[in-house]
C-alpha cells in the first residue's frame, strides 16, 4: 500500500533543504517548528521554492505544484505553518489528485 505520508515527509525534507535553510533550521522544521508566518523560517519567496520543491517529490506520481495550487482554499500562513499543516494539506492533495485520476 502507497504512504503518502511518508512521501510527503521525505518531499518536504528535501525540499526544506533546497530552499537553503541549513541543517538546524532543517532539523527544527521536521520536529515541529515554524515554517511560514510571524516565526516562521522562511519568507514569501522561501515559501514559493518549497512548494515547488515538495512538488519535485511527487513528479514520479504525476502530481505538480499547480495541483497543489489549485487546492490551496485557505490561508497560506495556516497551511504552511508546520511540519504538521503541510503534511496533511499535501496528503490530502496527493490523495484526491491520485484518486481523482485513477477513477
Amino acid at each position: 500500500m502507497f504512504d503518502a505520508t511518508a512521501k510527503v515527509t521525505s518531499a518536504l525534507n528535501n525540499a526544506l533543504i533546497m530552499t537553503g535553510l541549513g541543517r538546524d533550521e532543517v532539523a527544527a522544521v521536521m520536529a515541529g517548528g515554524p515554517i511560514y508566518g510571524e516565526r516562521g523560517v522562511l519568507d514569501s519567496m522561501g515559501l514559493v521554492r518549497l512548494i515547488g520543491g515538495v512538488s519535485l517529490g511527487f513528479e514520479d506520481l504525476g502530481v505538480d505544484m499547480f495541483d497543489m495550487l489549485e487546492a490551496l482554499d485557505s490561508n497560506p500562513a495556516e497551511v504552511f505553518a508546520d511540519k504538521a499543516s503541510i503534511v496533511a494539506f499535501t496528503t490530502r492533495v496527493l490523495t484526491e489528485v491520485l484518486s481523482e485520476r485513477l477513477s
